[in-house]
């Protein structure tokens, strides 16, 4: 009886799904648009303080893990974190590695491919 009239080959909100739709779209161009302007225009990166902070990140106590093993890589970690020093310092420290093995394995640009 229902498809007798045709009901399911209508769909009434069709038309407010689309305005929705297009009124959404409206809005996040008009914030992406404002966002730009307001906020990213303009901004540069700090190179200093960016490979500052990219020397102190714990996470290149990763790539140790694979020449020194977890256990002690750990270690370097919590060592670091608790006395709120470098990956590298500490592996200089613990005598680990020798200096320039060391600084050459734990350099953020060479990680990502990327050459000085």
């Amino acid at each position: 009886m229902a498809a007798q009239g045709g009901q399911f080959e209508l769909n009434v909100f069709t038309p407010v799904l689309a305005y929705d739709l297009l009124s959404s779209i409206e809005i996040l161009t008009g914030a992406s648009i404002s966002f730009t302007e307001k906020c990213l225009r303009g901004i540069t990166a700090n190179r200093e303080k960016c490979e500052e902070l990219s020397k102190q990140s714990l996470a290149l106590v990763t790539i140790l893990a694979t020449s020194i093993g977890y256990e002690k890589a750990a270690e370097i970690a919590y060592t670091a974190h608790r006395k709120n020093r470098s990956i590298i310092e500490i592996v200089k420290e613990m005598d680990i590695m020798d200096e320039k093995e060391a600084e050459e394995l734990l350099d953020p640009l060479s990680m990502t491919g990327v050459k000085k």
